[in-house]
This record gives C-alpha cells, sequence and structure tokens, in this order.
C-alpha cells in the first residue's frame, strides 16, 4: 500500500485499487512509522466475516517520508498447526493472543471465543501480566468452564525486526485429566480391595469350616482326614494367589500374638527376598519412616478401638537399597473374641510412590520458587496466617523484613541473566543456612526477599530490637563478597522492618508496610535497615500515582519540549537547550525535578529520552530553514541509563538519518556520573557519534566525580558550570575560585565553557571577566515553549 493506504502490489488481483486507509493497522503505521519495527494488529473481522490479523513494516521514501506499508495478511488457522503439535492429550487446550488480550485463535476450535479480550480480572491472561514474569503456570477457573492448570509465555522480538507488541502463547490441562491416571488407579485399588475383603470373606467361613471338619477329623478314618487337610489347603493358597494377583502386597496381623505374615509381593515391593524379612509386628514398626510412625500407630489403635470406621493409611516404608517407598495401607478386623477384642487383621500395601512424587512436584510449583527453592509469596501468606494465629494464643511478637538488593539490576545488564540467576540462588542459600528453621525465609519475586520472624519478645520495644539485630546479620551476611564462575561480586541489601503490633490476619498490609520501610532504606543511601513510619505511606501512595500518571501520559503525549536560550558574550543567541515538560492534566506543567528520578527509577526515561532526542531533530530541521534559527545549536540531555543502552550510538544515528538533521547543530549534555561505568566503551560511543559530527557538553560540570585523566580523553567540546556555583559566585569566595578554575581547565584542554544559571548582569560580568564567553539563565530568559522560543529569536 502506498501512503494514502491504496493497494498498489497484491498477491490477490481483487485488491488493487482498494483503499485500506481506515484500517486500524494502517492508522497505527502512520503514527508510528519505523520500519524496523514489525507491527501486529489485533484481530479484525474481514469482509468474508473471518477473523484475521496482520503483520506489517513501513517502508520510507527518498525523503525519509512515510511512504506506505508492506502488509501480510493472515487468518489464525495459520499457526494452527503449531497449536496442534503439541496438544498431547485429548484435554489438553492451546492459544495464541495479542499482546493486548485479544485472541487470536484457539484449539480446539471455538468460533465464539475468537475476537475474546481475555484481559478481565481474575483471567489467567490478566494472572500472567500481573505476575510481570515472561513464563508463568496457574490454576483455577477457564473461560470454558472448569479447573484448569495453564502454561503461559510471552514472546516478543526485541532486535530485527522489533515487534511492537507481544504475543502470548498458553498451553492449559483439565486438573481432572491431570490425574485422571491417579484417579483410575484408585478406582482400580478400591474395586480390588473389594475383592479382598470378599475373599476374606470367605476365607473365614472357610476358616470356620475347618474348625468344624477337624472335630469331624476326631473320630474319621486318617484318609478322609488328609483328603479334608488337603482340601483346605489348596483353598487358602487359592485365597492368597487371589489377594496377590492384584498387584498389591498382602499382610495378616495376629494382633494378640504380633505376629504378622507378609506375602512374597510384599516383601518384593520393597527389594528383599523372602527370607530376609521376619513376621514381628515390631519389625514392621523398624521399617517405617521415623516421621511418620507416630500416626502410624495412633491410626492403627484408633481403628481397632472402633473410634475410625476404616484403616486407611499413607506413610514410608525402608527398601532394602536405604530408599524410602510412600505405601497405601488399608485393612479390616476379620476376627474378634465374644467381648469383641480384635483378634486379626488382614489388609494389602499398595505402593503409591510416583503419585507421592507428582504431587510433590505439583505443590513446588504452586508453594516454591523454581529459581531458588525458597518459599513463594503464596507459601509466605499462609506461614504468616499462622504465625498471626499463633500470636493471638501467646502474644509473642512477630516482624516482617522486606529485602531488596541494591543495584542488582546493574548486574543483570553487565553480566548477563544467567550469572544474575547464580546471584539469587546464592543469596537465597545464605538466607537459609543464617536463620532459625522457625523463621520462613521467601523469594517474593526479582531481587526482593522476605523473612518472616516469629515468636519475638511480647514487649514491643524488645521485640524491635530483636528484629533489628537480626536486619544487622542480614546486612553482614549479604554484603560478603560472592565468588561466582571465578567472578567475585560485592552486592548489598536494603531491609525493611516492620512489627505485627494488633494486626490480626492482614497479611497484605503487613508486607505493604515492610515494602514502604524498604524504599525508605534505599531512600536514605542503601544497605540500611529501617522500621516502618507510618508518615511514609503517604509519600508512597503520592509516588505509585505519578507512576501511573506518568505510564498515561506516555500514552497521551503529555509531554512537551520547552527551549531556553544560549548566548554568546554579545549577547548574540546561539542554540538552545531543550528541556522537558510534562504537561499534567490535574497539576499543570510539572518540571523535570518532579518526575525525572522516577521516570530514572522506573526505566520510562528511555521512552521519555528517545523523544527529547526525536523532537530535537525535527526541531533543527525546521529551523534550519528560517533565517533567525537557521544557525542555532540544540543541546539534549542524555541520562546515564540511556547512554549506557547497549544501541545508543545506532539509535541516535538512525534518528539523524529518518529526520535528516545536521548532526553538526545536534549537542549531547552528558552527566558526569556516566563517567563511573566502563569509561572505555563511554569513550568509544562518544567517538562514534563525534565522527558524524554530533557535539558532546559534559553537564553539572564539578559537582560529581571527573577524573582529569579521563577527562583529556574524552571527545568533548563543551564544559558547563553547574548553577550552583554560578548562584553564590559573587559572595562566597569558593564558588568564586571553582568558576575560575573550570574555565581555566577548559581553556587548557581546546574546550568551550558555557554558564548555566544566570540570573543577573554582575553574574554575567564576572563569568566574562575570568574568560567565560557563553550564557544560560534568567538573565536573558527563562525555558520557553516552542511559539515563544522562537519569537525571542525572531527578536534577537
Amino acid at each position: 500500500m502506498d501512503a494514502s493506504g491504496t493497494v498498489n502490489i497484491s498477491s490477490n488481483p481483487k485488491l488493487l485499487g482498494m483503499n485500506f486507509a481506515h484500517r486500524e493497522y494502517f492508522k497505527t503505521a502512520i503514527n508510528n512509522p519505523d520500519p524496523r519495527i514489525l507491527q501486529v494488529s489485533a484481530p479484525f473481522k474481514t469482509v468474508l466475516n473471518d477473523f484475521a490479523f496482520t503483520l506489517l513494516r513501513t517502508f520510507l521514501g527518498p525523503d525519509g517520508k512515510f511512504a506506505g506499508i508492506v502488509v501480510v495478511t493472515e487468518v489464525p488457522a495459520y499457526f494452527a498447526n503449531l497449536l496442534d503439535s503439541v496438544r498431547y492429550a485429548p484435554d489438553v487446550r492451546t492459544w495464541i493472543a495479542h499482546g493486548d488480550g485479544v485472541l487470536f485463535l484457539s484449539l480446539p476450535h471455538i468460533d465464539d471465543l475468537e475476537g475474546t479480550d481475555l484481559k478481565g480480572p481474575g483471567t489467567f491472561f490478566a494472572r500472567h501480566l500481573e505476575s510481570g514474569q515472561s513464563a508463568s503456570v496457574f490454576t483455577g477457573i477457564s473461560l470454558t468452564g472448569g479447573q484448569r492448570m495453564t502454561a503461559q509465555q510471552t514472546l516478543q522480538l526485541l532486535d530485527n525486526p522489533i515487534m511492537d507488541k507481544p504475543i502470548v502463547i498458553g498451553v492449559s490441562r483439565q486438573l481432572d485429566g491431570m490425574f485422571a491416571s491417579w484417579h483410575q488407579d484408585a478406582l482400580v485399588r478400591g474395586e480390588l480391595f473389594l475383592v479382598v475383603l470378599l475373599v476374606t470373606t470367605v476365607s473365614l467361613l472357610l476358616y470356620q469350616r475347618k474348625q468344624q471338619v477337624y472335630d469331624r477329623l476326631m473320630v474319621a478314618q486318617e484318609g478322609e482326614r488328609k483328603k479334608v487337610e488337603l482340601d483346605l489347603k489348596e483353598s487358602e493358597q487359592r485365597w492368597r494367589f487371589a489377594l496377590e494377583g492384584a498387584g498389591d502386597g498382602v499382610w495378616d496381623r495376629n494382633i494378640e500374638t504380633g505376629k504378622v505374615a507378609f506375602s512374597r509381593r510384599w516383601k518384593e515391593m520393597l527389594g528383599y527376598r523372602d527370607e530376609e524379612i521376619g513376621d514381628s509386628f515390631d519389625q514392621w514398626k523398624e521399617l517405617v519412616h521415623p516421621d511418620d510412625l507416630g500416626l502410624a500407630l495412633a491410626t492403627i489403635e484408633a481403628y481397632q478401638k472402633g473410634t475410625h470406621p476404616n484403616y486407611v493409611l499413607e506413610h514410608r516404608l525402608l527398601c532394602k537399597d536405604g530408599s524410602w517407598k510412600w505405601i497405601l495401607s488399608r485393612g479390616m478386623i476379620v476376627d474378634r473374641k465374644a467381648d469383641g477384642t480384635p483378634l486379626r487383621m488382614i489388609g494389602t500395601h499398595s505402593d503409591i510412590t510416583e503419585r507421592k512424587h507428582a504431587e510433590e512436584q505439583i505443590e513446588a510449583l504452586a508453594f516454591y520458587d523454581h529459581l531458588t527453592g525458597l518459599p513463594n509469596r503464596r507459601l509466605l501468606a499462609d506461614r504468616m496466617n499462622q504465625i498471626l494465629a499463633a500470636r493471638v494464643r501467646n502474644q509473642h511478637e512477630g516482624a516482617l523484613l522486606f529485602i531488596d538488593l541494591d543495584n542488582f539490576k546493574a548486574v543483570n545488564d553487565t553480566q548477563g541473566h544467567e550469572m544474575g540467576d547464580l546471584l539469587l540462588q546464592e543469596v537465597g542459600r545464605r538466607l537459609s543456612n543464617n536463620f532459625r528453621e522457625a523463621d520462613t525465609v521467601a523469594r517474593i519475586g526479582g531481587d526482593e526477599f522476605v523473612l518472616a520472624l516469629a515468636d519475638l519478645s511480647e514487649n514491643a520495644e524488645e521485640a524491635a530490637t530483636q528484629a533489628k539485630i537480626v536486619g544487622e546479620k542480614i546486612l553482614a551476611v549479604l554484603g560478603e563478597p560472592y565468588w561466582i564462575k571465578e567472578n567475585q561480586f560485592s552486592i548489598t541489601p536494603s531491609v525493611g522492618v516492620t512489627l505485627f503490633g494488633d494486626h490480626r490476619g492482614n497479611v497484605d498490609e503487613l508486607m505493604k508496610r515492610a515494602d514502604i520501610a524498604m524504599y525508605q532504606a534505599k531512600a536514605e543511601g542503601r544497605n540500611t535497615i529501617r522500621f516502618f513510619d507510618p508518615g511514609l505511606q503517604a509519600t508512597i501512595k503520592a509516588r505509585a500515582t505519578l507512576e501511573a500518571d506518568m505510564r498515561q501520559g506516555i500514552r497521551e503525549d503529555q509531554f512537551i519540549l520547552h527551549y531556553q536560550p544560549q548566548v554568546n558574550g554579545d549577547g548574540r543567541l546561539t542554540g538552545a537547550e531543550a528541556l522537558l515538560r510534562w504537561q499534567h492534566p490535574q497539576r499543570g506543567v510539572l518540571l523535570p525535578d518532579e518526575f525525572i528520578p522516577l521516570a530514572e527509577e522506573t526505566g520510562f526515561i528511555l521512552h521519555l529520552g528517545r523523544y527529547v532526542l526525536e523532537e530535537g531533530c525535527a526541531r533543527i530541521v525546521a529551523w534550519s530553514q528560517r533565517s533567525e534559527t537557521s544557525c542555532l545549536t540544540l543541546a539534549v540531555n542524555v541520562s546515564a541509563r540511556q547512554f549506557h543502552q547497549a544501541d545508543f550510538v545506532e539509535q541516535v544515528m538512525a534518528i539523524v538519518n529518518r529526520t535528516r538533521a545536521d548532526p553538526k547543530k545536534l549537542k549531547l549534555e552528558l552527566t558526569e556520573s556516566l563517567l563511573l561505568e566502563n569509561i572505555e566503551k563511554v569513550i568509544s560511543k562518544m567517538a562514534s557519534l563525534k565522527a558524524i559530527g554530533v557535539g558532546f557538553s559534559l553537564d553539572d560540570f564539578g559537582t560529581g566525580y571527573s577524573s582529569l585523566n579521563y577527562l583529556k580523553r574524552l571527545p568533548l567540546d563543551q564544559l558547563k558550570i553547574d548553577r550552583s556555583f554560578v548562584r553564590d559566585v559573587l559572595t562566597d569566595p569558593n564558588d568564586a575560585a571553582i568558576a575560575k578554575t573550570i574555565i581555566a581547565l577548559a581553556d587548557s584542554l581546546g574546550l568551550g565553557v558555557i554558564a548555566e544559571g544566570v540570573e543577573t548582569e554582575a553574574q554575567r560580568n564576572f563569568l566574562a571577566a575570568s574568560g567565560c564567553n557563553a550564557y544560560q539563565g534568567y538573565f536573558y530568559s527563562r525555558p520557553l515553549p516552542l511559539e515563544g522560543f522562537e519569537q525571542f529569536a525572531r527578536q534577537r
């Protein structure tokens, strides 16, 4: 399609000449014409009433402007073979959804589901997005009804091309289906047990018959007695064969004598030969796992006393090779005295080891962190509820410690996620090995861990002291160096602490308070401990509101640029600095100090920084076409996080090429904090951009850390004297000396120098006398919106 939306070339001749400018995918392409982005549309109804979606990329004309799109339209069935290939059982459902939550395709196919919005509250899709993970597993009720377990994976291309929206692939199974084999096994076992009961009843009748026969044998002839005994022996052999034919081991216990007869199959299940197991009840007890023996004996006693109607018990038995096998034991009393006292029990043993292992795996998925093996958020909440319930009974205090690793993201970014995962595992080991078993250590996501302390002092002050001691131990334990794959790392934690106080079962509120305290620890320098302060709650709430507003502001293009003039010693306009402003719908225009720190922390700075570069280059092009602004340079601020992106140089070059801006008129302002990390890469990136004409200014010079050795190697064009020195340059001898030193240093290095924050003529005169001949500040003009700046330029 060309820029108007008309089809010029198509594999379907019927589409030639048709116009699709009304389609949402075409409108989206016009608004975001970056040809590197592979744009994936939401499903839409075609003229044939089928669902379809598009994959498209834009192309630009020789002038760098939007010239049209290349588009592929696919029906969701295009992916049917892929989805069908993973349907390994009849109850498996597979699906693909758009990143916005609209369903592309599901198998087995259900017409009414295509186009459904999956991101409603509590859906599997919504829970996946809320988890913040690329992969997730959840159980619950699906859109089609029924309890299912669903695994979801987010897929997104991040390089060559970049996919504008992710795709989510899901696979689910009915829980009943997953455990059907176990249910079937239980059914078969139950049927076999009924057979056991039936045969046992028959055996009792045979036993009575045996006694009657023996009475008759007292007077019968020897030949007739032997024949009767042979019949009885054959009957008992048939009875035992029927029981062991069920695949289970059989036991027969004489309660009075303590003797137990174990079948050969019973012994084989544990790896023993027939002669290696005796016939005493005490020997059976020796084989039972010590953790299970108490419950086993209590269950047997309760059944024999009649306080429990059935004897069914799951326990572990010791195998000959030293391993433990899970056993399902079932039995019944088959003989009693006249007063009802039990004399004899018989029953079976079934091997349920595989089922138990499967249950443990499912429990691990549901309640434990897959990376560290620590309890996850769900199990932590359960343990917390137990601690809170115990506190009501014993009045002992408890505490929650929220632990966040300082600057952990830097490890992931510089060393890779594999190294980051190994570091998290070591943190988990250190926390697990250094605290009481009664306490719970959990990983709740990312680099966040929680320690729940139980049974502290009843006195709140003493409990706080105990919690503080534990917090200090965390700082010490996690602050020790880490050796991972022959690499040494140093990382510190910030710890937020809250006591349980009067809370009754409100785990979420306690977590929120500990989280707030942790953020306060970070704000006060990191690697420290802070207790919850109720006054902080309002601050944290305001921060969360600002973050949500910023996300919405980015979507709605609420950010604009203002321009502050830069002049030379003659007062002639030479350029401007682009300064970001937020047009907040409720709070009015916000200055960078009010939102940039949060943008840095949340990563929004990358989007905002790219916007400033795009808008700044477009402004250079527009100004070059007017006589009063054609010679102006434009300074654009670049954050350390933005500059350290691996493809930063490519981003700048692409924007310059796309907008056709003159790179010699673009000046990037860097802060001294950039020099603290990987200086060689910094120099390399600057040199690459310098080679195409981009200039560099070192912003806020003198307020941070600058090594003169590095400074002389950086391909800089200019040093900028920070406003904090200019403000008191006439009254503070130290500030005056610093300003003069910066000017002299710039001169010795062959660099330009500009002073910001010039507000008075006296300040300007002092700087001029010291050798500084470029200025920026309210003495000349405050930062102006575009129209105001262009009017200022015309007047100069």
